[in-house]
């Protein structure tokens, strides 16, 4: 661990004794000098390791394709080294019986940072989300609960194989099989949406109705968006089941176009259909493209005009009202969700004023 900074050796101590004689080598990807993911030492299993990062940026995926050339030609040993002690009891236990391991660390900025694992057993590539104190672990534990919920309703979900939980340890995992497949790109935008058209339900209903926007409703009273929440009340989409943060790199396209959608911490049973589109589409402009609010807005607005967007918001229940469509979202992510809209938010004001 000579060479991790401090908060990576506090969360891999908990997995792996730092006291004891090194048992695993692997092979390192920094991000800010902390581990973003340690690549086990086999090609294959490096590989699928490797698939759990999804980046974004051109650079950062220019990058990837650099280490994914290291590893075909058997030259990893360009990337650091990262030595680590025997796997924790409990961790054995969560995570089974395996030949070959790798992990991404979750995002050192977070509340509470969580383990991905992949893990190859008995001839099956597995997936583990690991919860490593009380606030991680209790994430884990609710989109589990989700998962199970939501697995006979929703296309696109990967069905957790098992459970692990010790309270004593504030520990707690579950399993999914690993899926090949990349985050999706321009033109993966119609399957994307086909699959978010799955979801929904054959049943209107007000806005106001929704528990999730009567929240809404009550942030943003008092405060200086509470007329314009309010004239949304009587709105009447189609409902559908809310992934809560539906952007590419929570999604993989794999073989045939078969979509797949992870990562379901805030899912809720019942929102409006095309809010989940409506945040892929910011979330994309925003943190990838780099785009200004007013631009994230008019670029949002122009592709709702499109064959392909008027078809999407009809079959959503929203008919030509994109103006709706979208400001109830970003209304929905500010109040509901915490993601910060408040630019948008007044961009989306602006065109309001603009229109009427």
């Amino acid at each position: 661990m000579d060479n991790l900074v401090a908060a990576d050796k506090v969360l891999l101590s908990q997995m792996f004794d730092p006291e004891g004689a090194d048992v695993y080598s692997f092979r390192g990807i920094f991000r800010d000098r902390h581990l973003l993911v340690a690549l086990p030492q086999k090609k294959k299993h490096a590989l699928r390791t490797l698939s759990l990062y999804q980046p974004q940026s051109l650079k950062a995926r220019l990058f990837i394709l650099y280490v994914k050339c290291l590893i075909r030609v058997g030259m990893m040993r360009f990337l650091p080294e990262v030595k680590l002690g025997e796997l924790r009891e409990e961790y054995s236990e969560c995570l089974g019986s395996f030949g070959d391991l790798g992990f991404l660390l979750g995002n050192p900025a977070a509340e509470s940072r969580k383990l991905i694992a992949y893990h190859y057993s008995d001839g099956c590539s597995l997936v583990t989300k690991i919860g490593v104190d009380g606030k991680s672990s209790m994430d884990v534990l609710a989109e589990y609960r989700c998962l199970e919920r939501a697995a006979k309703s929703i296309s696109g979900l990967i069905v957790p194989e098992q459970m692990f939980c010790n309270n004593e340890k504030k520990l707690a995992s579950f399993t999914v099989k690993w899926v090949s497949g990349r985050s999706p790109r321009r033109q993966d935008y119609g399957k994307v949406c086909e699959q978010l058209q799955e979801w929904i339900r054959a049943e209107h209903c007000k806005l106001v109705d929704l528990d999730c926007w009567k929240l809404v409703l009550e942030n943003s009273r008092g405060g200086m968006h509470e007329e314009h929440v309010a004239g949304l009340n009587d709105k009447v989409p189609l409902t559908a089941p809310i992934h809560g943060d539906f952007a590419p790199w929570n999604i993989k396209v794999g073989k045939g176009g078969k979509v797949f959608v992870l990562d379901w911490e805030s899912y809720q049973e019942d929102g409006a259909a095309g809010w989940d589109w409506a945040h892929y589409l910011v979330q994309s402009k925003l943190l990838i493209d780099k785009m200004h609010p007013h631009e994230v807005i008019e670029t949002a607005l122009y592709w709702a005009k499109s064959k392909k967007g008027s078809d999407f918001l009809i079959a959503c229940g929203w008919g030509e009202d994109s103006m709706s469509w979208l400001g109830s979202y970003l209304f929905y992510a500010q109040f509901a969700l915490n993601f910060d809209r408040e630019k948008l938010i007044e961009c989306w004001k602006e065109k309001v004023e603009m229109c009427s």
